[in-house]
């Protein structure tokens, strides 16, 4: 994914390492406000110096149509270059057998 690399998934977790985000505050207030929102995120972390973003979230939550398309448009509007379906399908592929 385009400036946008993987740092770890689990059951109810993403951490992201986001280029665009390292020294970028702006960027970290327009995630706290789009991601806040959305049923089933728990906890957002962000650390804009060093450019991370984690994600803890309620599975069954998130995974309901509404979480689910809010999180593609909060991705959509803040991460335009990131494929969202190659990033649902390495968090689905990471979730089997959970």
């Amino acid at each position: 994914m385009n400036g946008i690399e993987v740092r770890e998934t689990g059951p109810g977790f993403l951490s992201l390492a986001v280029v665009d985000l390292k020294n970028n505050h702006e960027m970290a207030l327009a995630i706290r406000e789009r991601f806040s929102s959305i049923q089933g995120i728990q906890r957002l972390e962000i650390d804009p110096t060093a450019g991370l973003l984690t994600v803890s979230y309620n599975y069954r939550e998130v995974t309901s149509i509404f979480s689910l398309l809010a999180l593609k448009q909060a991705f959509n509007t803040i991460f335009p270059d990131v494929n969202v379906m190659e990033l649902a399908s390495l968090l689905k592929d990471n979730l089997k057998g959970v």
